[in-house]
């Protein structure tokens, strides 16, 4: 049988590597979400100035006969861009991340080892 000490210090120790396995699983989903957060912003900017670039583009191919007509149908689609684009994140910020899932399982595979509740 253990001592209360050396119980006392296996405890501390599971909990300290838990609390260590918490921090790093946070390094990495922050440093994961800067990384797909600059992507993101990359990819918005670029698609934004090539929509631009090709509206443009149309606005001035068309410029004698149909200019209100290929503004109009530009402005729509952009609208619709938009509200797609909102959809997609109003959807994703409703579903759950698995952060600190890791910690969880550890911390419930040590509660399992321990035997139930008295």
């Amino acid at each position: 049988m253990l001592s209360p000490t050396s119980l006392l210090a296996t405890l501390l120790g599971l909990l300290q590597t838990r609390l260590e396995l918490a921090a790093t699983e946070v390094e990495e989903q922050a440093a994961r979400l800067l990384r797909m957060a600059f992507w993101a912003m990359l990819g918005l900017l670029s698609a934004a100035l090539g929509l631009l670039l090709a509206i443009l583009w149309l606005i001035v191919a068309f410029w004698e006969g149909h200019r209100l007509l290929v503004i109009g149908l530009a402005t729509g689609l952009c609208v619709v861009m938009a509200v797609g684009s909102a959809l997609v994140v109003r959807a994703g910020l409703g579903s759950r991340s698995g952060l600190l899932s890791g910690t969880i399982e550890e911390l419930q595979r040590d509660r399992d080892a321990l035997g139930p509740p008295p």
